[in-house]
């Protein structure tokens, strides 16, 4: 598992046409643009290949961090049995579309390397070639979600036109009721959504507990 720069990516147009306040974050020297996870199962595989139990592979996936593809969440209607109509809306924006092309192409790099191609018999999953186009057809056609979704509640600051809820949790315009989970995070985190998830539920529990005294209740019982 490795969270990578790439020089390709900040030297693109479209990284160039991104606002200065998200080129500078994104140039930060902790700031990754994809992630790369080996030793995983065979989630694709082109429909003409098939691997045997007796095969032996490696198959890597490519993660892209920092997004700036931004979905939409929607009722379906006023049913609340109905599902919601959900579109992340992947790739839609153009600094996306270059960062995974930029992974998959980095990926190849590693596959190519001397010490990994002198065991390689052939490429399964692969794009037809490492042209922009070719790879880009690559991406949209094995595309997944790897269910790291949030940013539909979003806690912001007050009066700003996005934000659902304050710094203590609580849903603007609703009284007494509180997010608690991943949807609140204004931006996608650049790790494993998991411990941001644990470091939201802390604090909600600091918050909770601090405002009705339940930490003065809990000495009250210890103490009895």
């Amino acid at each position: 598992m490795a969270f990578l720069k790439s020089e390709h990516v900040i030297n693109s147009a479209e990284f160039q046409e991104l606002p200065i306040p998200v080129q500078e974050h994104l140039q930060r020297e902790t700031v990754p643009h994809y992630e790369f996870t080996s030793h995983t199962p065979p989630l694709w595989v082109n429909e003409h290949e098939e691997l045997k139990p007796t095969d032996t592979y490696l198959s890597i996936l490519a993660f892209g961090q920092n997004p700036q593809s931004t979905g939409s969440v929607r009722l379906k209607s006023a049913d609340l049995r109905d599902g919601l109509l959900i579109d992340p809306q992947f790739l839609s924006h153009a600094f996306d579309r270059r960062s995974a092309i930029e992974a998959v192409r980095h990926t190849l790099d590693l596959i190519e390397s001397p010490s990994l191609s002198k065991s390689t018999i052939r490429l399964i999953g692969a794009p037809r070639s490492r042209s922009d186009e070719d790879i880009l057809d690559y991406v949209r056609s094995t595309l997944y979600s790897s269910w790291h979704m949030c940013g539909t509640v979003k806690m912001g600051k007050p009066g700003e036109e996005t934000t659902c809820v304050d710094k203590n949790f609580r849903v603007v315009g609703i009284d007494a009721l509180l997010v608690v989970d991943m949807s609140i995070a204004p931006i996608m985190t650049n790790n494993h959504t998991q411990s941001v998830a644990y470091l939201i539920g802390e604090t909600a529990a600091e918050k909770l507990i601090q405002e009705y005294g339940m930490d003065n209740e809990m000495i009250s019982m210890k103490s009895s």
